[in-house]
């Protein structure tokens, strides 16, 4: 699945996950039971994961030039 998002759009998904995620490990940590952690583990995996692949400042990682992802216009594609 392609998703085309507008520079602006990325910034709120970006910022929508990046909430959801602190509130998770939140969550994660005042769970004491094992079977509702590990889900909620592999949910947070997977958010940090989404917010890689969005060039979130806050994981570190930089997001690649458009040129090099084969982007043409002002979207993005992910």
């Amino acid at each position: 699945m392609r998703l085309e998002l507008r520079p602006d759009e990325v910034a709120v998904l970006r910022d929508v996950i990046s909430h959801h995620l602190s509130e998770l490990r939140m969550e994660i940590a005042g769970t004491e039971r094992l079977s509702w952690r590990e889900p909620m583990h592999r949910e947070e995996e997977l958010l940090k994961s989404l917010l890689v692949r969005l060039g979130a400042e806050d994981t570190g990682a930089e997001e690649p030039p458009a040129e090099s992802q084969g982007r043409r216009g002002a979207g993005e594609t992910l």
